[in-house]
């Protein structure tokens, strides 16, 4: 993890992730929702899980929900 900038109460972080795998139906609606809400005040939090040094993005959450719940429901 690396920090882009900071100001004020406000920083952009680099994040060691470059990709995050789901189905590839669900792929086009993951791109919009994220394109959606990456800016929001609220903030997307990421799961993540480290075996011996090595880390993998789990998972999204926006509002205490599952960016893949969120996905599903929006494909219905």
């Amino acid at each position: 993890m690396r920090t882009g900038y900071a100001y004020e109460s406000k920083a952009t972080i680099e994040w060691p992730f470059e990709r995050f795998y789901i189905n590839e139906k669900l792929a086009p609606e993951a791109d919009e929702w994220f394109a959606e809400n990456i800016r929001t005040d609220k903030g997307i939090i990421a799961e993540v899980r480290v075996l011996n040094g090595r880390a993998v993005l789990a998972d999204l959450s926006l509002d205490g929900r599952s960016f893949r719940e969120i996905l599903k429901e929006r494909v219905k």
